[in-house]
């Protein structure tokens, strides 16, 4: 599924200062909520994002999230849906494997039949992932069975022990 509108060129490009001792390993050029986008991630730091028409830097506040998902959340959702909670979080169960340079989570929870929750990068400000109910329920039975069988087995000190 796509989220990005095309590329308004139109109003490109001030690329501002950047520093020639940036190492960058990944270069994107989109569109940010209807503004040309510059996207750079450096070695083990935050991926950075550029407005392309006025040459600055994007801060990615919950503001700027909440334009994001509402953006987003009726192609996520298929349908028109409201914020019905907000939170910003470095992880929870859900986004436990998303990398660390997309922390924090500014977390939006939807009033749709499937009662959608987005979650938006605090650094990068985009869409990073979106679970519905029934894919948390069953992620629940399957995580929390899971958990308690390991420590179960875990806290027999003859488990695995060799004979």
């Amino acid at each position: 599924m796509r989220f990005q509108t095309p590329i308004p060129w139109q109003s490109c490009c001030r690329y501002g200062t950047f520093s020639d001792q940036a190492q960058v390993i990944r270069v994107q050029v989109e569109s940010h909520l209807g503004v040309p986008a510059l996207r750079l991630r450096a070695p083990g730091q935050s991926d950075l994002l550029f407005d392309l028409a006025q040459g600055s830097r994007i801060p990615i506040d919950a503001d700027a999230a909440r334009k994001v998902v509402l953006d987003a959340a009726p192609k996520v959702i298929g349908q028109k849906a409201s914020i019905v909670a907000y939170d910003r979080v470095p992880t929870d169960q859900f986004t436990l494997g998303r990398a660390p340079r997309d922390r924090p989570f500014h977390r939006f929870e939807f009033d749709d039949p499937d009662k959608t929750t987005i979650y938006v990068s605090g650094t990068a400000g985009q869409v990073v992932m979106w679970t519905t109910v029934g894919q948390r329920f069953w992620n629940w039975v399957g995580t929390i069975p899971h958990f308690l069988y390991s420590s179960r087995y875990a806290s027999n000190s003859s488990y695995g022990a060799r004979r």
